[in-house]
């Protein structure tokens, strides 16, 4: 963690921010692809927490041409993790750098991030085999898929929910100085 904490300052979170933000464009670009070929589906990625048969009802709402358009978001989803992984991370350590140096247990919270990026790769390589099995879907990867679709979102929320904290004390500290 000490690699994470030498690299983590402020300017490296506003990189790390626009670079966030840029990588966004494409991927709007593959999901109105997606809706446009199966108006009113849904992105697995982005449904709530889902029941095995709510993500294959999902996946066959897109019907063949909008699973074969969604192929290029999943593989883009792919690049995605490394990056919103990479800023929340970079949040967590610089904004919460002084909170680390006088509880250093507090510092695994850095890990979170990489507990979703790890989870969100699970889901996103399950759901491209199961797009590439399409309609025999294995049990396992659908159970695989699921799972880690619901262990993302929860560190998902929960790292965007204390980077925020720690965004704000790393601003607030940079403000006071």
């Amino acid at each position: 963690m000490d690699w994470i904490d030498a690299r983590a300052t402020g300017r490296a979170v506003t990189i790390a921010f626009g670079v966030t933000l840029a990588i966004n464009a494409p991927l709007a670009y593959f999901t109105a692809a997606v809706h446009s070929i199966a108006p009113g589906s849904t992105i697995p990625d982005m449904l709530g927490l889902v029941s095995q048969a709510e993500l294959l009802q999902a996946l066959d709402a897109l019907g063949e041409a909008g699973r074969e358009a969604y192929i290029p978001v999943a593989a883009w989803d792919l690049i995605y993790p490394l990056v919103y992984g990479s800023l929340m991370t970079l949040c967590l350590a610089w904004g919460l750098r002084e909170r680390f140096a006088t509880r250093p247990r507090l510092r695994s919270v850095i890990l979170l991030p990489s507990g979703a990026i790890l989870a969100d790769y699970v889901e996103n390589l399950s759901v491209l085999s199961i797009l590439s099995q399409w309609p025999e879907a294995p049990a396992t990867t659908v159970l695989l898929a699921t799972v880690g679709h619901t262990v993302k979102w929860l560190l998902v929320i929960t790292s965007a929910l204390l980077s925020l904290v720690a965004l704000y004390a790393g601003i607030h500290r940079q403000r006071t100085r």
